[in-house]
């Protein structure tokens, strides 16, 4: 019994472990290409294009986190224009960004992730955190802080 439960361990050691790290480091890619298009987006003042890459947040519960933003709508299209903004004042400001390791939050059922990015401008440093959520199957931006 004590052979088999050492084989079973060793067997995940060699084969769970490194699967694990490979889907997080898929994960962590498609994240960063989600970013980049954003950082894209945003400085080029392409915001509709943007609004499908950014998580709903707003009145409507059914739709809260669970689907992007509608840039046709009014109100959704001022909040996209001011998270664009913001992503693009740090851009601005940054001689240049460093993309950090991705960090997982959240449940299986709401899986969440933080990219951290440190903007650099001279000596100064930001540390700013985008929020990822999935939804679908495709990761939106949730949060800055």
């Amino acid at each position: 019994m004590k052979t088999k439960i050492f084989i079973f361990v060793i067997s995940f050691i060699m084969w769970g472990i490194p699967f694990l790290n490979a889907q997080q480091n898929k994960v962590q890619d498609v994240i960063k290409i989600k970013l980049e298009k954003l950082f894209s987006f945003s400085k080029s003042n392409h915001f509709q294009e943007a609004a499908k890459l950014i998580a709903y947040r707003g009145k409507d519960k059914n739709r809260m986190l669970k689907d992007s933003f509608n840039y046709k709508n009014l109100s959704e299209k001022q909040k996209v224009d001011w998270i664009c903004k913001r992503i693009k004042k740090y851009l601005l400001i940054s001689d240049s960004y460093k993309i950090g390791k991705l960090i997982q939050r959240g449940t299986k059922k709401t899986r969440k992730f933080l990219l951290p990015v440190l903007f650099k401008s001279g000596k100064q440093i930001l540390n700013i955190k985008f929020g990822f959520i999935e939804v679908n199957g495709n990761f939106l931006l949730y949060s800055i802080d």
